[in-house]
């Protein structure tokens, strides 16, 4: 488990550097941007989250163990009852739940370990693993971004967060992006 808390880090970090050298390119406000600007910043972030070292299938040993070990929520059900009620947090776990849009069902929940921020792991509502979120970059400090997994291994998007109130959601493939401004979507651009 060391070993791979170490390659995780030593990956991480070479991303960090990359993050921290694309830094001085970015503009944070892109609600005043118009639409042939943001075209252009999507371009200019895209190779950054679509880089050489990332992947749109993982099956690595070390992906495997990660499912292995966290396949099902081992403080299910009070990690679910607590994202339900929207605790930010339970024991030293972060919680993310995520609710459907107009009744306000919990679907899923989001559980980040605090000795290992780079992960959020995704559970349905019966505390059964769905997907992963690996982030990379300056987190928790901006920019940085983040690469959603199926348990298959498949790359499900990639999202980049240059500031607190700005998500640009790249598909699996990288040819479109969503610019979500305070969680609400503003524009789909073909990347």
């Amino acid at each position: 488990m060391k070993k791979l808390i170490l390659i995780i880090t030593l990956f991480c970090t070479s991303l960090c550097v990359k993050a921290y050298q694309y830094q001085g390119n970015q503009t944070s406000d892109i609600s005043n941007m118009t639409l042939a600007e943001k075209v252009q910043y999507i371009r200019q972030i895209k190779p950054f989250v679509f880089s050489k070292e990332s992947k749109d299938k993982i099956n690595s040993p070390e992906f495997i163990h990660i499912l292995a070990s966290h396949k099902q929520d081992k403080k299910y059900p009070d990690q679910y009852y607590a994202a339900q009620t929207n605790y930010k947090s339970f024991e030293t776990n972060y919680l993310y739940p995520l609710f459907t849009k107009h009744f306000k069902i919990m679907y899923m929940y989001g559980v980040q370990e605090q000795d290992n921020i780079r992960i959020i792991y995704y559970y349905n509502v019966l505390g059964k693993l769905q997907m992963l979120d690996f982030i990379y970059g300056n987190y928790p400090n901006y920019p940085y971004f983040s690469k959603k997994y199926k348990t298959s291994g498949k790359l499900i998007e990639s999202s980049y967060y240059p500031d607190k109130d700005t998500q640009i959601k790249f598909n699996d493939k990288g040819t479109s992006a969503e610019i979500l401004i305070n969680e609400k979507l503003t524009d789909k651009i073909k990347s």
